[in-house]
């Protein structure tokens, strides 16, 4: 247990020894004023020169004099001297007009300039410049001591606020083009006009940051065409005919997010019939195509089993704008696309 104690005490010495050391070593060097000088310097800045270094010892200061290495009176001040650890270090450079007093200040990290004009006396011109310096070392050291005693009397600061937890945001998806391939079954409401027929619809998803994760909006081309011909028949005679519809449409998508999104669509186009007719003598033979602007409208889901592709089951009536009649042996047979019922299935693959 003594031998512990007398340890501890050693510890302890030498911790206080080291303190005082250092404390005395800093007050020595805050005392310690770098006086440079030219060695080719006039008269008068070897006059400024001596009067400063007086003023500076009897004021106190420890004055180490140096040769200035540097021509810049900036780069000397702030580099000479560093392993002599002076408080300050002055240099009085000469001009044309008077002399320049520079200062840098090494605790404060500071340099200052003092311009000094030339007098009719240069004795009392020289005496002035030499009690400017011992003032302005002076208010150094005073703004240092201050400085100190804010930094300690200032309390520390609180700590920083914990980061906000990280938060994966989902991925707003821009626009995707979808391209759809199918099968649609053409129902008119009037017997004998049913068809099969293939249908194609490309179309562009609008980017996400536009319509939200509810709703989604297509811009969609559809083609239906190019499929098996409708028999219309009446008395002797008969008329094939084939429709070929192309319109613009805008999906209203609802639900993007799931497997399963309903969606209604609305739209316009045309639409293209090819008439045939066929029929025994005395009756004539003739075919025709007529033109006609159309609206749609439709409505169904697109079940997507994958996120780029999926299934798509769709209802659309079509209401052509002229009315087609169609007529046998003079007589009128039917009426074509007064509506038309579209009943559509096929894949979306999307890009």
């Amino acid at each position: 247990m003594k031998r512990r104690g007398w340890l501890r005490r050693l510890a302890w010495s030498y911790a206080l020894g080291v303190s005082l050391t250092t404390s005395e070593a800093l007050a020595e060097y805050s005392h310690r004023v770098l006086l440079l000088e030219r060695s080719a310097s006039d008269e008068a800045s070897r006059e400024v020169t001596t009067r400063v270094r007086a003023e500076l010892s009897a004021a106190g200061f420890d004055v180490v004099v140096v040769p200035a290495q540097e021509t810049d009176p900036q780069a000397a001040v702030e580099g000479a001297g560093r392993e002599l650890h002076p408080a300050s270090v002055l240099l009085v450079e000469p001009e044309d007009d008077g002399s320049e007093l520079w200062l840098a200040d090494r605790m404060l990290r500071k340099t200052v300039v003092l311009r000094l004009r030339a007098g009719p006396d240069r004795n009392q011109e020289a005496a002035r410049i030499a009690v400017q310096a011992v003032e302005l070392v002076k208010a150094r050291l005073a703004e240092l001591a201050v400085t100190r005693e804010n930094e300690a009397a200032r309390p520390p600061p609180p700590p920083p606020p914990p980061p906000p937890p990280f938060v994966l945001e989902p991925e707003t998806r821009g626009a995707r083009p979808n391209l759809t391939l199918g099968v649609a079954l053409l129902e008119s409401f009037q017997r004998g006009q049913n068809a099969i027929s293939p249908v194609i619809r490309l179309g562009v998803t609008l980017p996400e940051r536009w319509t939200g994760d509810v709703l989604a909006l297509d811009a969609r081309g559809s083609f239906v065409g190019l499929g098996r011909a409708a028999r219309i028949e009446q008395g002797p005679g008969a008329a094939t005919l084939r429709h070929t519809a192309v319109a613009l449409d805008v999906v209203m998508r609802f639900l993007p997010q799931r497997r399963l999104q309903p969606f209604v669509s609305l739209g316009a186009g045309f639409l293209a019939l090819d008439v045939a007719g066929a029929a025994p003598d005395p009756y004539r033979n003739a075919s025709a195509r007529t033109f006609s602007g159309l609206v749609n409208a439709s409505g169904g889901v697109w079940l997507k089993p994958l996120s780029s592709l999926g299934l798509v089951l769709e209802a659309q009536l079509l209401q052509a704008w002229s009315k087609t009649v169609v007529r046998i042996a003079g007589e009128d047979a039917a009426e074509v696309a007064a509506p038309l019922l579209v009943l559509s299935g096929g894949l979306m693959a999307e890009f």
